[in-house]
């Protein structure tokens, strides 16, 4: 990423309410900045160097990266000090190109983070041999005991991802993916997770209540766990839980058919709500299009995000079309054109429609040309086709041993069109016209002798 790196140099640092955002410099008197430095306010973020997690209070360095998830289309990609090296640099100019070395670290702390940014020894990892015995082995996770709430007996393997869930939900994480194989009890140990919690806040609650603590607003705030499935497996859930667990352990609401009638509190008075993805879906929707914007030029609705770009290249008179954008709409026009021309929506043969490509097109089919040989096969292939028994060419054998042309139906539908009261067609070879007297005469003895 050449264009990337070098972009990387001219950017500086926008603050607004203690927010920091990378940006490109717009004017000479702004300083330029190479990384940007600051107090790491938790435990979450994982070194981009060595994936470990930068403890919570510990200097971090963060180095410009493009991502159009950021405000200006850069972020901070965070590193352990002792991750990175910072070549190029006197510690006097690295001090002044990273953001917020002076004034959010301290005397002693600036100096370390310079002695590793500038120290000519490359940072070094951990050597990671995959043929040890012991790197593929798993180290023992915690196992749990079924909640006395649940009715049924956990496998071995299934105390141990209880374990391991509740350990997620106690860490920074705060969750998990359990992939399990399908049949291996996924659903029982996601409820024993479900009674598990439920009595850990439980028993907070009376030894607070023992200790002489008032339980606080928090603590007694309904807990209700979401949980989406496909709609398939909806009465699936409702039923396993009422099967796996004592009578009222766990009050299940469905959140399914007839939901207009439920209010916030009447959810939140549930342990468990279940539902499925198209009702998230609708739900999430209904709260999105309270913030569509309707655009003063064409009326459509769009977010607002979604607006910058309508109005920059699509609607308005300020609009501007991009190369590929305006390319692509003279593609539909034409295209569109030929359609309705083929449907005979509008007058005209659709050949006669050229883009404006047409000319290089044509050149190149200039240059093109046919070889004999081709034109000889194209020949036979017809002859092969003619001589092929089909309906049609029956029809047309037919018909030149009666002495007469082969007509599509097509055309004596538009004769019958042009001509709805009979007479006058075909009146060239006078093999379809016929007499008026001559055909009453007809019908009227065929009709008396019949009757």
């Amino acid at each position: 990423r050449p264009a990337a790196r070098a972009m990387s140099k001219m950017l500086t640092i926008y603050e607004e309410d203690g927010v920091r955002e990378w940006k490109i410099a717009e004017y000479d008197c702004e300083p330029l900045y190479s990384h940007v430095v600051e107090i790491a306010k938790s435990g979450r973020a994982r070194c981009r160097k060595c994936s470990e997690l930068i403890a919570k209070d510990t200097v971090r360095v963060g180095v410009p990266i493009k991502w159009r998830g950021g405000m200006f289309g850069w972020i901070s990609s965070w590193q352990h000090p002792a991750c990175l090296r910072v070549p190029g640099y006197t510690r006097d100019e690295l001090s002044e190109s990273i953001h917020g070395a002076k004034t959010l670290l301290t005397e002693a702390q600036l100096e370390s983070l310079l002695d590793e940014l500038t120290n000519p020894e490359a940072a070094e990892l951990d050597e990671i041999d995959p043929n040890a015995s012991d790197f593929l082995v798993r180290a023992d996770a915690p196992s749990l005991d079924a909640p006395t709430t649940l009715t049924r007996e956990l496998l071995s393997f299934q105390r141990e991802g209880l374990g391991w869930m509740v350990a997620n939900e106690a860490s920074d994480v705060r969750g998990g993916i359990l992939a399990d194989e399908m049949g291996m009890g996924k659903t029982i140990q996601c409820i024993s997770l479900l009674l598990h919690q439920k009595a850990k806040r439980a028993a907070e609650r009376v030894k607070k209540a023992k200790d002489g603590v008032a339980a606080s607003v928090a603590d007694l705030a309904p807990r209700p766990t979401l949980v989406v499935v496909p709609t398939s497996a909806l009465a699936q859930w409702e039923e396993e839980i009422r099967a796996c667990t004592s009578p009222n352990a766990l009050s299940v609401l469905v959140y399914y058919a007839d939901r207009k009638s439920l209010t916030p509190e009447v959810v939140a008075r549930h342990d468990v709500v279940l539902t499925t993805y198209p009702v998230v879906e609708g739900e999430w929707r209904k709260v999105v299009n309270r913030d569509l914007v309707r655009c003063e030029y064409c009326g459509k609705k769009l977010l607002p995000r979604s607006m910058i770009s309508h109005k920059k290249y699509f609607c308005g008179p300020e609009a501007v079309r991009t190369a590929k954008l305006a390319k692509r709409e003279v593609k539909r026009d034409v295209a569109n054109e030929k359609a309705m021309r083929t449907l005979k929506i509008k007058s005209g043969k659709a050949s006669d429609v050229v883009d404006a490509n047409a000319d290089v097109v044509d050149a190149k089919k200039k240059k093109k040309k046919k070889p004999k040989r081709l034109d000889a096969d194209a020949n036979i292939a017809r002859e092969v086709a003619d001589a092929m028994p089909t309906i049609s060419n029956v029809y047309k054998e037919l018909m030149a041993k009666a002495g007469r042309p082969a007509r599509s139906m097509y055309e004596a539908a538009h004769d019958a069109r042009a001509n709805p009261f009979g007479g006058g067609g075909d009146d060239d070879d006078g093999s379809d016209s016929y007499d008026g007297s001559d055909s009453g005469s007809d019908s009227g003895s065929d009709s008396g002798s019949d009757s």
